[in-house]
């Protein structure tokens, strides 16, 4: 039976790229396929764009000042209950811990309904957050406050991992209604790797917890390897901290800051790279991860291993320190056969477990 969903989201995919923001895109586009009535309300960053969907689009006007104290959601209450009841759907989904979160469930204990809220990062369940001191972002603790309050208040919850699964029930004595890994379409290989160089990738908008210093400094270490060539794609930050180091990344003589890019050149980058890094110290399931193994390539990541695959699945490494990191790095750009065979490894993986096919059918269960 058809139902009118309202997916509820801080950005809109077309307007803003991101990990999250992706997964919320390929789901409404889905959730049309099976022939429901989709609306999304998103905080507009006011860049114009041209809707690619037919997913009705309902911007809410972004509240700068608010972002800067550390409110991400904080201050649009109003605006969104009256687009919710706009709307009136049958299910508001949203994704993320942010007050957004109280604010759909709120609408839904007056107003009727069904919410259904999907953790989207490790960072949903983190009790200290990284970023500026707490002073300088003052709205910060009202924003965790009404997220975890209605992450308690929701209908049902989705997790992406098992680990995701165990925080949501040690802190909130919840069980959640399914663990679904994030999907994506399989793209068509073969992805044939240059043999003259070597190109190792770095993804993610610049921000405290991803930790671009490190893969500056990594490239810094590479250096001296002949034919690797570094990238850094995605938002560079804002301030001087990141323009000082966007100015020192740029004066590698390995290193490529692409900045933004759109999904189709990212992809093309991937395709061609040997490896692909993460620095966080904190993720969900990186839609990077999934994307660098359905193009044959490795990960190696400085502390993040999703329920442990990396390791159990042989689909890369989870170094745990720099010089490891470094380490592991410079083995896999001289090893040639095994990193064809555990790019081999992680593609067969990608294709059995993060299939956009077999997460439509999952999530198709939790909106019936």
């Amino acid at each position: 039976m058809a139902k009118r969903i309202a997916i509820v989201s801080g950005d809109f995919y077309e307007q803003c790229v991101g990990g999250a923001e992706y997964q919320a895109y390929l789901l409404a586009k889905e959730l049309l396929q099976q022939g429901h009535e989709v609306h999304q309300i998103f905080i507009s960053n006011g860049k114009s764009f041209t809707p690619q969907t037919r997913v009705i689009l309902h911007p809410l006007t972004k509240r700068h000042w608010l972002r800067r104290l550390g409110g991400a959601t904080v201050g649009h209450c109003l605006a969104v209950q009256t687009a919710l009841g706009a709307i009136h759907p049958d299910i508001i989904y949203q994704r993320g811990a942010y007050a957004l979160t109280n604010y759909c469930a709120s609408f839904v204990r007056k107003q009727g309904g069904r919410f259904i809220w999907h953790a989207a990062s490790d960072m949903d369940f983190a009790t200290d957050r990284t970023g500026r001191p707490a002073f300088l972002r003052p709205l910060r603790r009202r924003e965790r406050t009404l997220a975890r309050r209605g992450i308690t208040m929701a209908d049902e919850i989705i997790c992406q991992t098992h680990s995701q699964a165990e925080a949501l029930r040690q802190q909130f004595d919840r069980s959640c209604r399914a663990v679904i890994p994030n999907g994506h379409p399989l793209p068509a290989g073969p992805f044939p790797k240059p043999t003259d160089s070597k190109h190792v990738v770095w993804i993610g908008n610049w921000k405290a917890v991803k930790q671009p210093e490190i893969f500056i400094a990594l490239a810094e270490r590479l250096g001296a390897e002949a034919g690797v060539q570094c990238s850094m794609i995605g938002r560079t930050g804002t301030g001087s901290v990141y323009e000082d180091l966007c100015r020192k990344a740029q004066g590698r003589h390995n290193l490529t800051v692409w900045g933004e890019l759109p999904q189709d050149r990212v992809a093309s980058i991937l395709a061609g790279a040997h490896l692909l890094v993460n620095t966080s110290q904190l993720e969900g399931f990186p839609n990077t991860f999934i994307e660098a193994w359905m193009r044959e390539v490795p990960v190696l990541t400085l502390c993040v291993d999703p329920d442990g695959l990396l390791a159990q699945e042989d689909i890369g490494v989870c170094a745990g320190h720099f010089d490891n990191l470094v380490a592991h790095v410079k083995r896999l750009l001289r090893d040639e056969a095994e990193r064809s065979k555990c790019g081999q490894r992680a593609r067969a993986y990608a294709a059995r477990r993060h299939s956009l096919e077999g997460m439509s059918r999952a999530m198709a269960e939790v909106f019936a």
